[in-house]
């Protein structure tokens, strides 16, 4: 139990975890012999613990999948219920429901639908943004005008007489709609963790060399936003680049993802193979940090710890000649392949990601078990923070340094 002192009076509030017990103890269980009357009583004792949750000062500090579990609890009553307030819904619920989950809220009732708006999910929207660091890196489309803005309130009535004219041909070509436009940029910003982060680091160092034409953010375009079962075919690092790619280019070619008919993928004039962890030998350096997320590729001869690897390493050796930008090697040694201190630089883990990224490569000649593969690893030590400029980076490879 948690103190809390209002008023000069001092409460106990319960826990999260004291809540979800009495959630789960009060659930609502669908079967034939429920009565409705007990059934209202059980939803209504599970609405009283959600609003001391909801009151609770502890509940921002509160995982989401706790609360998440307070509230599935509960489910399906819960969504198709009119008694929980629409500000309980706002503050407590609403957090907690993954954009699917929203969607089918929204379709129970009035009253959902009322609560769950565009303008919500846009403030879901930015909020994953800032929290996965894109906030003027990446964006959704924003065109749509606001009955605040000057001649906001005319457009919206034009563009709703162009809705009424052309909902015929909408229906008839499943055309998103602004609504199910959202829901799919929340969904696919909802994905993933890590991988959006790297994708924020990538999309720095492209722009700084120059492979942005038409400047950042990079807008989430509807032409790229598939079905979900479109984007979780792909590894998701791989999917998410999908959704920007095509939006960089290097000499006037477009970057854009590609799937050719044999598997491969091709950026450019680049292939890569995903390979599957089950392929790697059993002491295969990259096997230990193997993400199904982020996989291991190989571009012919060369084997790369994961897509986003490969990406840095084709931004930093393959695409920075682009027209304006130069580089400078600033210091070069040479080591020793040998030399232990090269070793754990070549071999030691992944660097934190506020001091660098790592992206290491190996070339094996196409052959997973080559006995002696030539190892290099790349370290971007800056060029992927937001008040960063210029890109640097050391090379390490071969036995040698170089930056």
């Amino acid at each position: 139990m948690r103190p809390t002192s209002t008023a000069g009076v001092t409460t106990e509030l319960p826990t999260a975890r004291q809540l979800l017990r009495r959630a789960q103890t009060t659930s609502v269980t669908a079967s034939p012999s429920s009565e409705p009357g007990e059934e209202r009583r059980h939803l209504s004792l599970f609405v009283n613990h959600l609003s001391a949750l909801g009151s609770a000062t502890s509940v921002r500090h509160l995982h989401s999948p706790a609360v998440w579990s307070l509230i599935e609890a509960s489910r399906p009553s819960l969504l198709m219920s009119g008694s929980v307030p629409a500000e309980l819904w706002r503050s407590v619920v609403l957090p907690c429901l993954p954009v699917c989950e929203l969607v089918a809220a929204r379709a129970t009732g009035r009253s959902h639908a009322a609560v769950i708006t565009a303008e919500l999910l846009l403030q879901r929207i930015d909020a994953l943004l800032s929290r996965h660091g894109l906030t003027g890196l990446i964006d959704v489309d924003r065109t749509t005008p606001s009955p605040n803005q000057p001649g906001g309130l005319i457009d919206m009535i034009l563009g709703c007489l162009q809705r009424l004219r052309a909902c015929a041909r909408r229906l008839a070509g499943r055309r998103l709609t602004r609504f199910g436009y959202l829901v799919r940029c929340l969904f696919v910003l909802e994905q993933g963790g890590s991988e959006w982060r790297l994708m924020d680091m990538a999309v720095r160092l492209a722009a700084i060399y120059r492979l942005t034409p038409n400047g950042l953010p990079l807008v989430l375009s509807v032409a790229q936003l598939h079905s979900k079962s479109a984007f979780d075919s792909l590894p998701l690092a791989i999917a998410i680049y999908r959704l920007i790619g095509h939006q960089l280019t290097h000499r006037g070619q477009s970057l854009a993802l590609r799937r050719a008919a044999n598997g491969e993928y091709r950026i450019g004039d680049w292939s890569f193979l995903v390979v599957p962890l089950g392929e790697l030998p059993a002491d295969h350096p990259y096997r230990s940090t193997y993400k199904k997320s982020d996989p291991v590729v190989r571009d012919y001869v060369w084997l790369l710890r994961s897509f986003t690897s490969f990406l840095t390493w084709m931004v930093l050796i393959w695409w920075s000649d682009q027209e304006g930008v130069g580089e400078k090697e600033v210091l070069w040694g040479s080591i020793g392949c040998d030399d232990p201190c090269y070793l754990r630089l070549l071999t030691a883990g992944d660097i934190p990601e506020h001091m660098g990224i790592t992206a290491d490569h190996r070339c094996d000649g196409g052959d997973l078990n080559q006995a002696d593969p030539r190892s290099a690893r790349r370290v971007v030590v800056s060029g992927f923070r937001p008040s960063d400029t210029v890109a640097a980076f050391v090379l390490l490879g071969w036995g040698a340094s170089a930056c």
